[in-house]
């Protein structure tokens, strides 16, 4: 195509033809899956084979993109020995009316030369041209399905230069494939933009966001996620699945799952899941998995959110122990409202007693002293002396009582046997008069407060030496244990309790027997009992009338000890 315009020697018109067909395949060839970042250099070597095959100036693509109303001269080739031509977007885009585009368009082919002038109505576009030292154009349209995209062309600058028929036509076939060309760039480069916008997107939300394909392999991952798997780039997680991340046993769940949302496409919405970090720390997520199609319905695999819900989580635990607690202490307010009744009620009763006693014997004292009858004023003194060490033991266990429900607890690890040998030194006189038999175990050391623990053992073995039969008390120091609680306890040889007692004892001043036949006030069990609440332990009896008791009560096995 390099031989003169009249030359029609067959030789030379059949090189040419197969020059023709060669430089169409190997273009063709070189613009077939050319990937983004080559483009624009395969594009304009594409220019160059056109622009030598053809023996022009200059070749160029002009491009109309949506942010650009006019053309913009977007790939170039110039021929070495028309080194000096330049051609100015500005220029170019003055020649380029909308006249000159609609005839390009509509004639599919544009062409002017030293034999052949423009249309009459594009001269002043080529006298634009000319003006630059442009001596012939032709140019073909670049679009697809009737979107104008731009053109293709070439320029002499060489004065009487001729465009003949096979250079048209391969313009038009090189248009083709330019447009081809240009039109599958652009689809990459919007999905290229694409993908970067919702990775963007995907990487600046705090959720978890990821991926996976029918295998359960991630294949895609945020950097929020990134973070999670403790990885800094989606190459050190592609591929991989949650066996080679978490324990066997979380990575068969989270498989199940995803399996069974991609074979029935029913989505999984909001499942709280627990994860385990590599630092040890528990964080809980709240997840939604939705199986991901193709556009032919075919299964792709899943896509995942998770959001870190750890906080939110910790806080309505705090805010359910909380109620818990304000609900237990509302129950322990109301029993102890009721027990305070109850307690006023019963302390009323027993303190007016001793009152009534002493008001009545003055007055009896009084009557005796102006008669002068001087035994009944020794019976009457005695009788007042006697209400008035009622009630001052009575006052006495009360505030004991009340301390022991409210006095602040004095934790330290202590060896129970110290307790009790405080206990048999406080009882030292009554053990000695009663000849009580005491035998001992060897208890645990637990956490408690040993003043209040002493004071517990006292008063249930001063009880078991009290309420004995006709023979000897005999006292017996028990223990047993299970992982979770200690059982101590005080079993004796008495006269034993009825089983429908058994509860109403350890309330305040609850008495089974007279004064007369056995002392007290009746608050030593119902202190026992503040006691051991207080440690968290409960209290009981076992026991039949004629038949002994035992008293037991329970200890919580805190941390750091270790059951017997």
């Amino acid at each position: 195509m390099n031989a003169p315009r009249n030359s029609n020697a067959p030789e030379s018109s059949g090189r040419q033809r197969n020059g023709f067909t060669e430089l169409i395949s190997e273009v063709a060839s070189s613009l077939v899956d050319v990937r983004q970042e080559t483009f624009d250099v395969v594009l304009e070597d594409v220019l160059r084979r056109i622009g030598q095959f053809v023996d022009c100036d200059f070749v160029y693509i002009c491009e109309y993109t949506p942010s650009n109303e006019l053309p913009a001269l977007t790939h170039t080739w110039v021929r070495d020995e028309a080194a000096g031509f330049r051609l100015h977007t500005n220029d170019f885009a003055a020649a380029h009316t909308v006249a000159w585009t609609n005839a390009v368009r509509q004639s599919g082919c544009l062409a002017f030369d030293s034999e052949r002038g423009a249309p009459g109505d594009l001269r002043r576009e080529r006298a634009l041209l000319g003006a630059v030292g442009v001596h012939a154009l032709l140019e073909v349209p670049l679009g697809v399905k009737g979107r104008y995209l731009g053109a293709l062309g070439l320029l002499a600058v060489r004065a009487g230069h001729v465009w003949n028929d096979d250079q048209r036509t391969l313009l038009k076939v090189m248009g083709h494939l330019v447009t081809s060309a240009l039109h599958h760039e652009r689809i990459e480069e919007a999905l290229s933009n694409e993908r970067q916008l919702l990775r963007t997107v995907i990487d600046n939300l705090p959720d978890y966001i990821f991926a996976k394909d029918t295998k359960s392999r991630f294949i895609l991952n945020n950097s929020s996620h990134l973070r999670l798997l403790k990885a800094s780039v989606q190459e050190e997680v592609y591929g991989k699945t949650d066996y080679d991340i978490f324990p066997a046993e979380l990575a068969d769940q989270y498989y199940r799952d995803e399996q069974h949302v991609i074979e029935t496409g029913q989505s999984l919405v909001n499942r709280e899941e627990s994860v385990l970090t590599e630092e040890g720390t528990q964080r809980w997520l709240l997840t939604t998995k939705v199986a991901w199609r193709d556009s032919e319905g075919r299964p792709q695999g899943i896509v995942g959110m998770s959001r870190d819900i750890t906080v939110r989580k910790e806080m309505a635990e705090e805010i359910e122990k909380h109620a818990k607690l304000l609900e237990q202490t509302n129950a322990e307010l109301q029993a102890r409202n009721q027990e305070l009744d109850e307690f006023t009620y019963i302390a009323s009763h027993d303190l007016q007693e001793p009152l009534r006693k002493q008001v009545a014997f003055s007055d009896a004292l009084r009557e005796d002293l102006a008669e002068g009858n001087l035994d009944e004023v020794e019976r009457d003194l005695a009788t007042i002396t006697s209400a008035a060490k009622r009630m001052q033991t009575l006052v006495r266990d009360l505030l004991m009582l009340s301390r022991s429900g409210r006095q602040t607890m004095d934790w330290e690890v202590v060896d129970l046997n110290e307790c009790v040998a405080l206990a048999l030194d406080a009882l030292q006189f009554r053990i000695e008069q009663e000849q009580a038999v005491i035998v001992q175990t060897t208890l645990p050391s637990v956490r408690v407060d040993k003043t209040l623990m002493a004071q517990l053992y006292q008063n249930l073995i001063g009880n078991a030496i009290k309420f004995h039969g006709s023979s000897a008390p005999r006292v017996r120091l028990t223990v047993e244990s299970t992982h979770e609680q200690y059982i101590l306890g005080i079993a004796d040889n008495g006269i034993g309790i009825k089983a429908e007692y058994g509860e109403q004892i350890f309330a305040p001043f609850k008495r089974l027997h007279g004064r007369h036949e056995y002392e007290g006030t009746g608050i030593g069990l119902a202190i026992c009992r503040k006691i051991v609440e207080r440690h968290g332990g409960r209290i009981w009896v076992e026991s039949a009338p004629g038949q002994g008791s035992h008293f037991k009560f329970t200890l919580p096995i805190r941390p750091g000890e270790t059951a017997i």
